[in-house]
């Protein structure tokens, strides 16, 4: 079963010098049809920051107890724009730096 923690995401892709959008994910549901993601899924926030010239940030607010885990049905859309992707975005319930 492919799955993604949340809690080890923080990585660059690339920096750019473009104004940044921010997308925030709000869910660890991943849809069973990765077309037309629901808002707040991080398949959706990778598909808005792909469609956004420059660079974007995708960040995390996922409500819940830790950990907070999203469990993928598919593979994630490929990345084509600059995003950086920072899961020290997660409040103190749901992000640990020691792992």
């Amino acid at each position: 079963m492919k799955y993604f923690k949340i809690l080890f995401i923080s990585f660059l892709i690339i920096v750019g010098n473009s104004k940044a959008a921010t997308f925030v994910v709000t869910t660890d549901v991943d849809p069973v049809n990765p077309f037309n993601p629901p808002v707040g899924t991080l398949r959706w926030a990778i598909e808005q920051a792909n469609l956004n010239a420059g660079a974007d940030n995708i960040v995390f607010n996922i409500p819940g107890m830790a950990p907070r885990i999203i469990n993928l049905k598919s593979n994630l859309p490929l990345i084509t724009e600059t995003i950086f992707i920072d899961g020290n975005t997660q409040p103190a319930n749901g992000y640990s730096g020691n792992e």
